[in-house]
Protein backbone atom coordinates (compact mmCIF):
# COMPACT_ATOMS: atom_id res chain seq x y z
CA UNK A 1 0.00 0.00 0.00
CA UNK A 2 0.99 3.64 -0.34
CA UNK A 3 1.64 6.04 2.53
CA UNK A 4 1.53 9.77 1.80
CA UNK A 5 2.98 12.34 4.20
CA UNK A 6 0.18 14.75 5.15
CA UNK A 7 1.61 16.23 8.35
CA UNK A 8 4.99 16.90 9.95
CA UNK A 9 5.52 17.75 13.63
CA UNK A 10 8.93 18.53 15.11
CA UNK A 11 8.78 16.90 18.54
CA UNK A 12 12.34 17.83 19.55
CA UNK A 13 15.37 19.27 17.70
CA UNK A 14 16.20 15.75 16.48
CA UNK A 15 12.86 13.91 16.46
CA UNK A 16 9.80 14.43 14.31
CA UNK A 17 6.42 12.83 13.78
CA UNK A 18 5.06 12.12 10.31
CA UNK A 19 1.33 11.81 9.78
CA UNK A 20 0.60 9.38 6.96
CA UNK A 21 -2.44 8.90 4.74
CA UNK A 22 -2.69 5.28 3.61
CA UNK A 23 -4.15 4.03 0.35
CA UNK A 24 -6.26 1.54 2.30
CA UNK A 25 -7.67 1.17 5.80
CA UNK A 26 -5.88 -0.98 8.35
CA UNK A 27 -6.34 -2.17 11.90
CA UNK A 28 -3.46 -2.28 14.35
CA UNK A 29 -2.66 -3.15 17.94
CA UNK A 30 -0.82 -0.71 20.22
CA UNK A 31 2.92 -1.35 19.94
CA UNK A 32 2.89 -2.59 16.34
CA UNK A 33 4.90 -1.13 13.45
CA UNK A 34 4.74 -0.59 9.71
CA UNK A 35 7.48 -1.31 7.19
CA UNK A 36 8.69 1.10 4.53
CA UNK A 37 9.81 -0.66 1.35
CA UNK A 38 12.57 0.68 -0.88
CA UNK A 39 13.35 -0.93 -4.24
CA UNK A 40 16.49 -0.22 -6.26
CA UNK A 41 17.76 -1.63 -9.54
CA UNK A 42 16.08 -4.01 -11.97
CA UNK A 43 16.19 -7.68 -12.88
CA UNK A 44 19.03 -9.57 -11.23
CA UNK A 45 20.28 -6.27 -9.77
CA UNK A 46 17.00 -5.56 -8.03
CA UNK A 47 17.34 -5.00 -4.30
CA UNK A 48 14.56 -4.52 -1.77
CA UNK A 49 15.22 -2.89 1.59
CA UNK A 50 12.78 -2.55 4.48
CA UNK A 51 12.77 -0.13 7.40
CA UNK A 52 10.40 -0.57 10.33
CA UNK A 53 8.86 2.22 12.42
CA UNK A 54 6.49 1.90 15.35
CA UNK A 55 3.07 3.51 15.11
CA UNK A 56 3.27 6.37 17.59
CA UNK A 57 -0.33 7.31 18.37
CA UNK A 58 -3.50 5.34 18.99
CA UNK A 59 -6.74 5.98 17.14
CA UNK A 60 -10.04 4.41 16.23
CA UNK A 61 -9.99 1.35 14.00
CA UNK A 62 -10.02 0.72 11.10
CA UNK A 63 -8.11 3.78 9.90
CA UNK A 64 -6.32 5.09 6.85
CA UNK A 65 -4.19 7.51 8.86
CA UNK A 66 -1.17 6.60 10.99
CA UNK A 67 1.71 8.42 12.63
CA UNK A 68 5.33 7.38 13.03
CA UNK A 69 7.93 9.18 15.12
CA UNK A 70 11.63 8.95 14.29
CA UNK A 71 14.93 10.64 14.92
CA UNK A 72 17.42 11.94 12.42
CA UNK A 73 19.99 9.39 11.29
CA UNK A 74 22.74 10.95 9.15
CA UNK A 75 24.31 7.55 8.39
CA UNK A 76 21.06 5.86 7.40
CA UNK A 77 20.25 6.23 3.72
CA UNK A 78 16.59 5.25 3.93
CA UNK A 79 15.82 6.52 7.43
CA UNK A 80 17.27 9.86 6.38
CA UNK A 81 14.99 9.90 3.33
CA UNK A 82 11.95 9.28 5.54
CA UNK A 83 12.99 11.85 8.14
CA UNK A 84 13.60 14.53 5.50
CA UNK A 85 10.43 13.82 3.54
CA UNK A 86 8.12 16.70 2.62
CA UNK A 87 4.36 17.07 2.57
CA UNK A 88 3.09 15.01 -0.32
CA UNK A 89 6.00 12.56 -0.35
CA UNK A 90 4.69 9.03 -0.93
CA UNK A 91 6.25 5.76 0.21
CA UNK A 92 5.53 2.10 -0.36
CA UNK A 93 4.78 0.28 2.90
CA UNK A 94 3.08 -2.75 4.43
CA UNK A 95 1.82 -3.87 7.79
CA UNK A 96 1.00 -3.41 10.56
CA UNK A 97 3.32 -6.04 12.04
CA UNK A 98 4.68 -7.05 15.43
CA UNK A 99 3.98 -8.94 18.65
CA UNK A 100 5.21 -6.26 21.07
CA UNK A 101 1.68 -5.53 22.24
CA UNK A 102 0.08 -5.34 25.70
CA UNK A 103 -1.43 -8.49 27.11
CA UNK A 104 -5.12 -8.57 27.93
CA UNK A 105 -5.25 -8.43 31.72
CA UNK A 106 -6.06 -6.15 34.64
CA UNK A 107 -2.52 -6.13 36.01
CA UNK A 108 -0.65 -2.86 36.57
CA UNK A 109 1.73 -1.87 33.77
CA UNK A 110 5.20 -0.35 34.02
CA UNK A 111 6.61 1.22 30.85
CA UNK A 112 10.36 1.85 30.70
CA UNK A 113 11.86 3.76 27.78
CA UNK A 114 14.94 5.61 26.63
CA UNK A 115 14.98 8.14 23.77
CA UNK A 116 12.64 7.29 20.91
CA UNK A 117 11.91 3.99 22.63
CA UNK A 118 8.92 5.86 24.03
CA UNK A 119 7.21 5.60 20.61
CA UNK A 120 5.43 2.21 20.79
CA UNK A 121 4.84 2.70 24.52
CA UNK A 122 3.04 6.00 23.87
CA UNK A 123 0.56 4.17 21.66
CA UNK A 124 -0.01 1.60 24.41
CA UNK A 125 -0.60 4.29 27.04
CA UNK A 126 -3.09 6.10 24.83
CA UNK A 127 -4.91 2.87 24.01
CA UNK A 128 -5.14 1.80 27.66
CA UNK A 129 -5.81 5.16 29.32
CA UNK A 130 -9.46 4.35 29.98
CA UNK A 131 -8.95 0.67 30.80
CA UNK A 132 -8.75 1.21 34.55
CA UNK A 133 -5.31 -0.38 34.71
CA UNK A 134 -2.66 1.33 36.81
CA UNK A 135 0.06 2.65 34.52
CA UNK A 136 3.48 4.05 35.30
CA UNK A 137 6.21 5.23 32.92
CA UNK A 138 9.92 5.69 33.58
CA UNK A 139 11.45 7.67 30.73
CA UNK A 140 15.12 8.52 30.28
CA UNK A 141 16.69 11.00 27.84
CA UNK A 142 19.90 13.04 27.73
CA UNK A 143 18.41 16.53 28.10
CA UNK A 144 14.98 17.98 28.78
CA UNK A 145 14.74 19.19 25.17
CA UNK A 146 15.02 15.54 24.09
CA UNK A 147 11.80 14.47 25.84
CA UNK A 148 9.48 13.18 23.12
CA UNK A 149 5.71 13.44 23.76
CA UNK A 150 6.32 15.67 26.79
CA UNK A 151 2.91 17.31 26.36
CA UNK A 152 1.02 14.04 25.82
CA UNK A 153 2.63 12.31 28.80
CA UNK A 154 1.95 15.21 31.13
CA UNK A 155 -1.64 15.36 29.89
CA UNK A 156 -2.15 11.73 30.90
CA UNK A 157 -0.45 12.47 34.20
CA UNK A 158 -2.68 15.47 34.93
CA UNK A 159 -5.78 13.36 34.25
CA UNK A 160 -4.51 10.72 36.71
CA UNK A 161 -4.25 8.15 33.93
CA UNK A 162 -0.49 7.73 34.28
CA UNK A 163 2.27 8.14 36.84
CA UNK A 164 5.42 9.52 35.18
CA UNK A 165 9.03 9.47 36.25
CA UNK A 166 11.35 11.46 33.97
CA UNK A 167 15.13 11.34 34.34
CA UNK A 168 17.89 13.21 32.48
CA UNK A 169 21.29 11.61 31.99
CA UNK A 170 23.14 14.79 31.04
CA UNK A 171 22.24 18.45 31.43
CA UNK A 172 19.44 19.60 33.71
CA UNK A 173 18.37 23.19 34.34
CA UNK A 174 17.86 24.63 37.80
CA UNK A 175 14.12 24.47 37.16
CA UNK A 176 14.16 20.74 36.44
CA UNK A 177 12.11 18.89 39.07
CA UNK A 178 12.50 15.38 37.69
CA UNK A 179 15.21 12.87 38.45
CA UNK A 180 18.79 12.92 37.21
CA UNK A 181 21.03 10.13 36.00
CA UNK A 182 20.47 6.83 34.27
CA UNK A 183 17.64 4.51 35.21
CA UNK A 184 18.65 2.42 38.21
CA UNK A 185 17.30 -0.68 39.90
CA UNK A 186 16.19 1.44 42.86
CA UNK A 187 14.32 3.80 40.55
CA UNK A 188 12.38 0.83 39.17
CA UNK A 189 11.82 -0.68 42.61
CA UNK A 190 10.30 2.59 43.85
CA UNK A 191 7.39 2.39 41.40
CA UNK A 192 7.13 -1.35 40.72
CA UNK A 193 3.81 -2.86 41.80
CA UNK A 194 3.12 -6.53 42.57
CA UNK A 195 2.11 -8.56 39.49
CA UNK A 196 3.07 -5.67 37.18
CA UNK A 197 3.68 -6.33 33.50
CA UNK A 198 6.72 -4.46 32.23
CA UNK A 199 7.22 -3.15 28.69
CA UNK A 200 10.72 -1.92 27.79
CA UNK A 201 11.91 -0.19 24.63
CA UNK A 202 15.19 1.44 23.62
CA UNK A 203 18.65 0.58 22.35
CA UNK A 204 19.86 -3.02 22.90
CA UNK A 205 22.27 -2.17 25.74
CA UNK A 206 19.53 -0.23 27.54
CA UNK A 207 17.03 -3.07 27.22
CA UNK A 208 19.61 -5.59 28.45
CA UNK A 209 20.46 -3.44 31.47
CA UNK A 210 16.84 -2.90 32.51
CA UNK A 211 15.97 -6.56 31.96
CA UNK A 212 18.83 -7.45 34.28
CA UNK A 213 17.48 -5.14 36.98
CA UNK A 214 14.05 -6.74 36.68
CA UNK A 215 15.56 -10.22 37.04
CA UNK A 216 17.29 -9.06 40.23
CA UNK A 217 13.92 -7.79 41.45
CA UNK A 218 12.47 -11.26 40.82
CA UNK A 219 10.03 -10.20 38.11
CA UNK A 220 8.84 -13.32 36.22
CA UNK A 221 10.15 -13.53 32.66
CA UNK A 222 6.59 -13.90 31.37
CA UNK A 223 5.85 -10.43 32.72
CA UNK A 224 8.74 -8.77 30.89
CA UNK A 225 8.24 -7.65 27.27
CA UNK A 226 10.95 -5.96 25.25
CA UNK A 227 11.60 -4.21 21.93
CA UNK A 228 14.86 -2.68 20.76
CA UNK A 229 16.42 -1.05 17.72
Amino acid sequence: MKAKVIGIIDETPLVRTLKLKLSEKVTFKPGQFICFIFTEGEGSEKRVSRRSYSISHWQKQPTDELTITLNTSPDGKYSKAIYNSKLGTTFECDGPHGIFVPKKSKNPILFIAAGTGITPLMTMMEALKDSGRQMCCIYSVKKQENLVFWKELNNLKEKNKLHCCFTLTQEASKEWVGQKGRITKQMIKNVLRPSAEVYICGMPDFVKLVTGYLAELNIPKDNIHTEHW
